[in-house]
Order: structure tokens, then C-alpha cells, then sequence
């Protein structure tokens, strides 16, 4: 079984690469030789896209959790909500990530390299999407009833990509 989105994550994983090798200049105490670090940049910014997107009959328990592997953790909210909530307004923010980001003190040693990947994934995602994805793409906060259309939905995605990036900068591990 082939993947639509095999392309898209290629993309979101080669321009993760990209920054990652650019932050890593800029930051290079951050925990790139963790794995966790890796698992959360790879998880947030574009996933397993090159496994197959289906391994069981549609709509099958098996072949949605087998789904989380596949897509990129903002673009979860196709697997939990609907692609009515594609682009969800808290899924495709700076919201969560940089909450984790501001009390990681709170949790574990090792899972601190998982936030900070994870974070640095998400950034790259979204601003991929804002700069590679369509104007017809809106960020919904409420489907069919409110959403940030257009270049307001690429400016929301860009600027909350680049406060997990001021956020990042400012990290001392």
C-alpha cells in the first residue's frame, strides 16, 4: 500500500534536517546526541511517512493506532477529532510544545530531550506549512463556524513556528 502523504512527510523531514543542522550551529548545547531527542524531532515534524498509511482494513482499531506512526503529532487531529479539524488551532500552535518546554524542570532528565526534539519538530512543521502549504488550508478553531483563512492561517503557523525557535534559542540545558 502506497502513502499520499509519503511526499509531504519527505518534504517536513528534509526541512527538519535542515534546521535541525542550522539550530544546532546556533545551539549547540542543545541534546542532539540523545535518541529521545531524535524520537520527539521525528515525531513532531514529520513522523514514520514512508511506512504504509494502512496496515489493517480502514476503520479498524489496529489500523488508526497504527495511524499515530504515521502522521506527524500536529497532524493528529485528523486521527482524533476528524479531517474536519485538520489544522486544529491548538494542534498547529506554539500552545502545548512551549508549555512543555517552559516546565520541563518538571519531569524527568531523559524526557527533557524528548521535549526539546519534539518542540524543534513542531516548529519545523509548522513552518513548513506556512510556507509550503495551500491558502485553502485554514486553521480551524471551530469547524464550519470559525477559522483563520488564508494568509492569516500561513502568518499563524510561521509565527508560532518562530516563537518555538525564540523559545528553543533561549533553552540552557
Amino acid at each position: 500500500m502506497s502513502s499520499t502523504y509519503f511526499w509531504k512527510g519527505f518534504q517536513h523531514a528534509a526541512f527538519a534536517g535542515l534546521c535541525v543542522a542550522g539550530f544546532y550551529k546556533l545551539c549547540p548545547y542543545l541534546p542532539y546526541k540523545q535518541p529521545l531527542f531524535w524520537l520527539g524531532a521525528t515525531f513532531g515534524s514529520s513522523a514514520l511517512f514512508f511506512i504504509p498509511s494502512h496496515i489493517a482494513k480502514h476503520n479498524s482499531l489496529k489500523d488508526w493506532l497504527y495511524q499515530f506512526l504515521h502522521y506527524p503529532l500536529p497532524d493528529w487531529d485528523i486521527l482524533i477529532f476528524s479531517m474536519d479539524w485538520h489544522r486544529f488551532i491548538v494542534t498547529h500552535s506554539a500552545l502545548l510544545p512551549a508549555l512543555l518546554l517552559l516546565n520541563k524542570r518538571f519531569f524527568l532528565q531523559p524526557t527533557e530531550s524528548l521535549i526539546i526534539g519534539l518542540a524543534l519538530g513542531i516548529a519545523t512543521h509548522l513552518f513548513w506549512d506556512g510556507i509550503s502549504g495551500s491558502l485553502a488550508t485554514p486553521i480551524v478553531v471551530i469547524p464550519y463556524v470559525f477559522s483563520l483563512e488564508r494568509y492569516l492561517a500561513k502568518a499563524w503557523l510561521i509565527a508560532n513556528a518562530l516563537i518555538l525557535f525564540l523559545i528553543l534559542y533561549s533553552q540552557k540545558v
